[in-house]
């Protein structure tokens, strides 16, 4: 979030701002800190996780940064790869963690910038690689590469992002940083991603129901850990923006 901090937040067109695949709002809850004032949109296909997103009295308090921000952040069920998107056209559209688990990447990217305000910027986060010693997070990360390839997908999406130059739009940023996460942060992520997919036939034709119970319980134990150096991933992040 300090890419978009530094090299958006500054100089972007004071237009709404969209968060693709919101989930629960934790993203969502950041760009309501770095673009106050701004209407958030924050979009999610989860029915669960938009309700969870925008339910309660605390969705307000998280979401923004003072006194009536809950007045300018809302959720919506909506499929991203549906255009125009609610709340488009937009000065800022964010997406962290979701061209993984979407096709044609190339072409969302394209369709995505259509819906930008002239000037307006896309900033893209996605995994450009991952690297770990450790045989539980080994694990979770190779089933879900290959659930990921059986949908014609891809967990290190970030390499394809770094070729991309849509038209209509510069690129403003285009970098992979590292990320040393604690132990407990990427058993959270993780856990919270085993949750969502394990359900899905491309999880259950490869692993058993006492498998994945005992993946599960094995992130579990790691949600205290707060070391680093477990793990870390390269991060790729892009900014193209929209010529006027």
């Amino acid at each position: 979030m300090a890419l978009v901090a530094g090299s958006v937040a500054g100089d972007s067109e004071a237009g709404p701002v969209i968060d693709l695949g919101c989930g629960p709002r934790l993203t969502t809850r950041m760009l309501a800190r770095w673009f106050p004032g701004r209407d958030i949109v924050g979009l999610d296909a989860s029915e669960a996780f938009v309700s969870r997103a925008g339910g309660g009295a605390g969705a307000g308090a998280d979401a923004g940064s003072g006194p009536g921000a809950r007045d300018h952040v809302s959720f919506v069920r909506h499929d991203v790869r549906t255009v125009p998107l609610p709340g488009a056209p937009a000065s800022v559209i964010y997406v962290r963690f979701l061209l993984a688990h979407l096709p044609d990447p190339a072409e969302l990217v394209e369709a995505w910038t259509g819906d930008l305000l002239p000037g307006g910027r896309l900033v893209l986060e996605e995994v450009e690689w991952i690297r770990t010693a450790d045989a539980v997070f080994t694990e979770y990360l190779d089933l879900m590469a290959s659930v990921l390839r059986a949908r014609q997908t891809e967990l290190y999406v970030g390499s394809v992002l770094g070729q991309l130059q849509p038209s209509e739009c510069e690129v403003d940023h285009n970098k992979v940083a590292r990320l040393d996460p604690t132990t407990a942060d990427a058993a959270g992520l993780f856990s919270l991603n085993l949750t969502t997919v394990r359900l899905d036939p491309a999880v259950t034709g490869r692993r058993s129901e006492a498998e994945l119970d005992s993946l599960a319980g094995a992130l579990a134990g790691r949600l205290d850990d707060g070391r680093t150096g477990s793990i870390s991933w390269g991060m790729r992040q892009v900014v193209l923006r929209r010529e006027r």
